[in-house]
C-alpha cells in the first residue's frame, strides 16, 4: 500500500521513478507469495498422483497458469508505463502460447470423444 502511494506521488513528478518503484514492489510482493505456491503445487501433484491422472496434464495445465500470471503481470506493468500497444501484443502471444500448450489436452479429450462415439 505504500509502495502504490509513493508510486503515484513518484509518478506525477518523475515518472520513470515511479515505474521502477512499482516493478520493485511487485518483486517483492510477489518472491513470498512463491514461497507459499510451492506447497500448493505439491499438494496438486499428490492429488493427481492419488487419482490416476497423468503428471503430463498436470504440468501442462500449472504451465498454463503460469503463462497466466506472467503474462498478466507483464502487461498490468506495459500498462503502467503507457505502452498500451506491447500490453496488447503481450496479452495475445500469452494466449497464442496457452493454446499451444494445451493442444495435447484437447488431442486427448477428442480421442476419448471418438472413442466413445465409435
Amino acid at each position: 500500500m505504500v509502495a502504490a502511494v509513493l508510486a503515484l506521488f513518484l509518478k506525477q513528478q518523475r515518472p520513470e521513478t515511479g515505474l521502477l518503484l512499482s516493478m520493485a514492489a511487485v518483486v517483492m510482493l510477489f518472491g513470498p507469495l512463491l514461497a507459499q505456491i510451492i506447497p500448493a503445487f505439491a499438494a496438486m501433484r499428490e492429488a493427481a498422483e492419488r487419482t490416476g491422472v497423468s503428471g503430463s496434464y498436470l504440468s501442462i495445465l500449472l504451465k498454463c497458469l503460469g503463462v497466466c500470471y506472467l503474462t498478466g503481470l507483464g502487461s498490468t506493468l506495459c500498462k503502467e508505463a503507457g505502452q498500451q500497444a506491447i500490453a496488447f501484443q503481450l496479452e495475445l502471444a500469452g494466449r497464442i502460447i496457452i493454446l499451444l500448450l494445451a493442444l495435447p489436452l484437447f488431442q486427448r479429450l477428442l480421442e476419448i470423444v471418438l472413442t466413445l462415439l465409435g
